[in-house]
């Protein structure tokens, strides 16, 4: 059996495919333990992944390490939850430099403004 590792690679070099993004599907959550361990065993150089956290309980070590492993965003989904406010989000994205968040309150179902994406580069 080969390793899932050299698997990856073949698979990548037939579609052509030089960089891959892993996104934590919502269905599990803030769980991420699935998609951390695809991002070390998947080649580091060209994997990168997308963690979903909850701002109330994930702290500033969680967030390093999700960027060690290459997480380089975050989504916050408010509607799970019943919260509405991004604050906590954004404060959580800004302490961790050259990620992005991506929020999702309540009025973004319905399209309102201020939705969508913010970046922390410094």
């Amino acid at each position: 059996m080969w390793p899932i590792s050299r698997i990856w690679k073949k698979l990548r070099t037939r579609l052509g495919i030089s960089r891959v993004v892993l996104v934590q599907p919502g269905v599990y959550g803030t769980d991420n333990r699935c998609l951390l361990d695809a991002l070390r065993r998947l080649t580091p150089r060209v994997t990168r992944g997308i963690a979903v956290i909850d701002p109330a309980i994930t702290t500033d070590d969680e967030l390093h390490t999700l960027q060690r492993l290459g997480v380089v965003s975050v989504r916050v989904n408010l509607n799970v939850k019943g919260r509405g406010d991004a604050a906590p989000a954004v404060r959580a994205m800004s302490q961790t430099p050259g990620t992005r968040a991506t929020l999702w309150p309540p009025a973004c179902a319905n399209g309102l403004p201020g939705c969508g994406s913010a970046r922390h580069d410094s």
